[in-house]
């Protein structure tokens, strides 16, 4: 598409971190002007805004799941008018996390919608590995990752075991462990207290040996977010801790530490 030089595409994902992620990546290779790239859920309140601002309140009601079902409705009464040539092409992320209502829109106003996806990093309620299926899209498998080092990946295939063990992903990674090499270590803790305390532990030692990077504390639920925020919050790197809780709600991320659900 960059080659083609087309201009009125977008880039959407359903997490706001990976937006932020894409941005960068763009911002550094020219391929695209930043706001080409938005969440799903932005980009909908947005279109909303533009053909239907009467009902934007309305749009926004509810939580996360809601909302979406709400802007996917309104959206739908609107295709029409924008008509199967809105945008030369929609590219999406995380389509796992989306659903049929927001797929079929889509499918509307581009003549040319590309998603990706993985069930296995699902979020949201959503069914949009199977939605995307019964699009009748021409599939591609990667069989390939290159963000994950090989410690993560081994962690992550105990937590859940690959069926079949080839496309596990230490099978699959791709990372360059000779440039930056991953690690992993257990720490068994008697309470989630003790488990506080050696996150803080760990935080502190890497801002100082990470200064300029940011530093991902990852959660098994959305639930967790408010005790591991409490705790941080009263420590003295609190003021550069930024949040991503449920429904994309929160602080921004600070340039040096960020913490994510």
């Amino acid at each position: 598409m960059h080659l083609k030089r087309f201009k009125n595409i977008v880039v959407l994902t359903v997490g706001r971190s990976l937006t932020e992620f894409i941005r960068t990546g763009i911002a550094v290779k020219q391929v695209l002007e930043i706001d080409h790239v938005s969440t799903h859920r932005q980009w909908s309140i947005d279109l909303i805004r533009q053909s239907r601002p009467h009902r934007l309140a309305e749009a926004t009601e509810g939580d996360f799941r809601q909302s979406s079902r709400r802007c996917a409705e309104i959206l739908s009464e609107v295709a029409a008018e924008l008509g199967p040539e809105r945008y030369q092409a929609i590219l999406v992320d995380e389509v796992q996390d989306l659903g049929s209502e927001e797929l079929d829109f889509m499918r509307k106003i581009t003549p040319r919608l590309i998603l990706a996806g993985d069930g296995n990093q699902q979020l949201q309620a959503g069914k949009g590995i199977a939605s995307a299926l019964d699009l009748g899209l021409q599939q591609f498998d990667l069989p390939f990752h290159y963000r994950i080092g090989q410690a993560i990946c081994t962690v992550a295939d105990r937590i859940r075991p690959p069926i079949p063990p080839a496309k596990s992903l230490l099978a699959t990674c791709k990372y360059d462990e000779d440039v930056l090499p991953s690690s992993a270590k257990l720490f068994p803790c008697g309470s989630i207290d003790e488990q506080l305390e050696k996150l803080v532990t760990a935080i502190k030692r890497q801002l100082k040996a990470y200064p300029n990077e940011l530093i991902g504390v990852l959660m098994p639920f959305n639930s967790d977010v408010q005790r591991v925020k409490e705790r941080l919050s009263d420590c003295e790197f609190g003021s550069v801790v930024g949040y991503h809780e449920s429904g994309g709600t929160g602080t921004v991320p600070s340039p040096r530490t960020s913490e994510y659900a």
